[in-house]
């Protein structure tokens, strides 16, 4: 939401001319930043598997803690947010 209001600013009077969202984009070569923070985290995720296996970012890769997770929903989780992603191959992730 105060991505669109920036963008809308910067590019001045846009709303009185009814220019959609995606149109905004287009004139300021923006992405959405959903889209750029998935790409962001994808890329550290390879910068991880390209460092060697005693690095302590890579080792944290294959942590898991002993116990159970609390009870409900759980909270969402970075590995697993990468495990779910298409673009990752699936090969690749311990």
């Amino acid at each position: 939401m105060a991505e669109m209001r920036m963008l809308r600013w910067f590019c001045g009077p846009i709303r009185l001319d009814k220019v959609l969202n995606e149109e905004a984009r287009r004139r300021m070569l923006t992405v959405p930043i959903q889209k750029k923070v998935r790409s962001q985290c994808l890329r550290y995720y390879r910068h991880l598997l390209r460092r060697d296996q005693e690095h302590l970012a890579r080792q944290v890769l294959s942590v898991e803690f002993a116990g159970k997770r609390p009870r409900g929903v759980p909270k969402k989780r970075w590995k697993d947010v990468i495990k779910r992603d298409p673009e990752v191959p699936k090969f690749g992730y311990r």
